[in-house]
């Protein structure tokens, strides 16, 4: 299970990075018409608004995946010993509430906006489900790397470290 949540993970930020840079390009067309034509391109401010979550959400679980965050490490250094344990498991259990809950939230919110055909106002009708399944996608894997990567690790770090007579 663990390799294919790397697998889904790493698919995700592949597409966070076409879609990057799909923003980029979409971005200085825009730019580039305005200066020259004196007009924004249609559509091109509604699907900047759409790729910005499929950016976020998509890459979200890569970076988790890789500890490529920011955490308070001075403080939890400081700590150390068995408040340092108590608080890593705080901070995976808050993790896993919390994109759990973003989970079943953007599940509902991608299947409603299926239902109802939603589409972002403007110039253009462009679909907005295909940007919320990625928020849904992006945070059901992102859930999946604290169950099955993140706790799994800690927890054999933790028995290496009593099996050689460490304290963390």
């Amino acid at each position: 299970m663990k390799d294919t949540v790397i697998r889904a993970s790493r698919l995700l930020d592949y597409i966070a990075a076409v879609a990057m840079i799909g923003l980029l390009l979409v971005v200085c067309a825009n730019v580039a018409s305005r200066a020259i034509f004196d007009r924004p391109i249609a559509g091109a401010l509604e699907s900047s608004m759409l790729l910005m979550p499929v950016i976020i959400f998509s890459g979200m679980s890569w970076v988790f995946l890789k500890v490529g965050h920011f955490e308070m490490t001075s403080l939890v250094d400081a700590i150390g010993g068995t408040l340092k344990s108590v608080s890593k498991i705080l901070q995976l259990s808050l993790g896993f509430i919390v994109f759990f809950m973003l989970s079943v939230e953007s599940a509902d919110l991608f299947s409603r906006s299926m239902e109802r055909s939603e589409f972002v106002a403007g110039p253009v009708n462009i679909p907005v489900y295909y940007s919320r399944f990625f928020i849904c996608a992006g945070s059901i894997v992102t859930t999946a790397v604290f169950i099955f990567v993140l706790l799994p690790d800690w927890i054999r770090s933790i028995q290496q470290k009593h099996k050689h007579g460490e304290a963390e």
